[in-house]
């Protein structure tokens, strides 16, 4: 077991129905190991490498390039082939047969099939006996950032895609429904790229029109499940993702609906491991106080979730990418559009983010399935210039360290495993130690600043309201215990054995509760130490 301060005041446990010994079996977490070259970079075992494909932005935009991953970092960039034009970030790779790929990207243009007369058409090219070829239009008009290219088992290449109707620029009158500017369709190729056909419909969206942005669904992605259909996940301004089906390889789709992944208006990625198990990164934040702000809800985080069962049911709901660059005014920003591949002795390589957070991870699969974790709560006010609640790591052996002082407005928003079932242990602290505090348990990630999200949560309390401050010197051992499978949502508060509150949710869950949210009020006090926040779950 690690060695830790000897002054702990205060250790939280997410536990299951019984209480847990302490067993730390050391640290799975996505680890950040260098800077991405590009936004949009994409992931792909080439000829048994790990290798890194990217457009040349910032720069000319002119070539695709690509990078090899050594097991040590990256290799130097090399050119695999020039552009027919400039392009933009979006691309996706697919392997075709054997060692043969096939690239899918964008070139700007000018037309009457885009979006204000702008186009960025779709072009591909491919790679045969190690030789690139000469790429080529698929098609023309304005198409959005590619994120679903996958070759099926019956050796299908199938590419979804939204792209811009010139007629929908504006938003429709007199109370008809408005679908925004795009809708999507998929391509499909059962000769190995060379030639592609299209889907029969279009997928629409109806969208809020008073929202930001006027896209419709966009940026779909797509996955293969066991039984042969083809599930589309699809972003929407909604807060959730919404999917579509395919039942013939992707020449017709379903109607699309929502889905349970809470998601800000940001893409998703899947990627399926060798084993059969299936992860899917998406961006599971909502903004609150700012609800038209970037993203309609934020990319600060990215999380992922893995489910053993092909979709049925799906466990974790973590952060594996953090933003902790300086947040420009403008631009594309945040840790949306991952692209990630199953490496050596089963572990994953994901890309994903944005201008200065675009950054590589390794992570373990397996970490997304454990039920404990171990950060580090820091109550002293000199550090109140560190970044809050979304972390900073220190070393090894502190891990996370999530900065607390009441000199700030902003809460402590810390992640654990998701679970519907669970509790948390706080203390013992003093009466006068958690009089000020506030707590709030919820099931997706809102930014620390927000200042509607704390009562915005499934459950939120303040402790004053049942805490007798006349008893400033005792010590109470403050428990949360939530069932979230009963009929009602319950979170029970406890004082040791005495019961203080019951509180019940109208809203469901999908995977269960997986953030805690501090409060603090001016009393709070200003501690030294570095406290570790423990969390177990069933």
């Amino acid at each position: 077991m690690p060695n830790y301060p000897k002054a702990i005041s205060m250790i939280i446990f997410l536990i299951g129905t019984s209480f847990l010994v302490l067993d730390f079996s050391g640290d799975f977490s996505p680890e950040k190991i260098s800077k991405s070259p590009a936004n949009e970079a994409v992931w792909l075992n080439d000829e048994g490498i790990p290798r890194l494909f990217y457009v040349n932005r910032p720069g000319n935009a002119d070539k695709i390039m690509s990078m090899d991953w050594t097991g040590e970092g990256l290799s130097e960039a090399k050119e695999e082939f020039a552009l027919p034009g400039q392009a933009y970030y979006a691309l996706q790779m697919v392997h075709s047969s054997n060692n043969d790929l096939i690239s899918v990207f964008h070139i700007f243009g000018k037309g009457e099939n885009g979006y204000r007369g702008r186009h960025l058409d779709l072009w591909v090219n491919r790679r045969v006996n190690g030789e690139w070829g000469e790429p080529f239009k698929i098609y023309n008009g304005y198409v959005g950032a590619i994120r679903g290219l996958i070759k099926l088992k019956s050796g299908r290449l199938l590419l979804a895609f939204s792209r811009a109707v010139p007629e929908r620029e504006k938003a429709p009158q007199n109370g008809e429904v408005d679908y925004g500017w795009n809708n999507i369709v998929s391509m499909y190729s059962d000769d190995d790229g060379k030639s592609w056909d299209i889907s029969k419909k279009p997928i629409e969206i109806e969208i809020d029109n008073t929202k930001t942005t006027r896209y419709g669904g966009i940026e779909p992605e797509l996955v293969e499940m066991r039984n042969g259909e083809i599930w589309m996940l699809i972003r929407t301004t909604h807060g959730v993702l919404y999917q579509s089906f395919s039942n013939d390889g992707g020449e017709t789709w379903e109607k699309a609906r929502p889905t349970s992944f809470i998601s800000s208006d940001s893409p998703s990625s899947a990627l399926r491991l060798k084993d059969g198990r299936l992860i899917v990164f998406f961006n599971s934040c909502q903004r609150y106080d700012k609800p038209n702000s970037y993203a309609m809800g934020g990319r600060e985080v990215l999380h992922a979730a893995i489910s053993g069962d092909d979709g049925l049911t799906w466990e974790g709901n973590r952060e594996v990418a953090l933003e902790h660059a300086e947040v420009p005014e403008k631009g594309d920003r945040g840790t949306a559009y991952s692209s990630a591949i199953e490496i050596e002795e089963g572990r994953v390589l994901l890309v994903s983010g944005q201008g200065e957070s675009k950054a590589i991870y390794i992570l373990e699969p397996d970490w997304l399935e454990e039920k404990s974790q171990v950060k580090y709560l820091s109550l002293d006010a000199a550090q109140k210039d560190l970044p809050l609640a979304i972390g900073k790591e220190m070393d090894k052996s502190h891990g996370d360290t999530l900065v607390f002082s009441s000199l700030s407005h902003e809460d402590v928003v810390i992640n654990f495993p998701a679970s519907k079932e669970g509790s948390i242990q706080i203390g013992p602290l003093s009466v006068n130690e958690l009089y000020d505090l506030g707590f709030a348990l919820t099931d997706h990630f809102s930014a620390p600043a927000d200042s509607e999200a704390f009562s915005a949560s499934m459950f939120n309390f303040d402790l004053s309201e049942y805490l007798d401050k006349k008893k400033v010197s005792e010590e109470v051992l403050l428990k949360m215990k939530w069932n979230l499978a009963a009929s009602d949502a319950q979170l029970q508060v406890f004082s040791g054995e005495d019961l203080l509150a019951t509180f019940n949710s109208d809203r469901a869950t999908f995977m269960g509760l997986n953030y805690l949210r501090i409060k603090s009020g001016s009393s709070f006090p200003r501690k030294k130490e570095v406290i570790p926040v423990v969390f177990r779950g069933k």
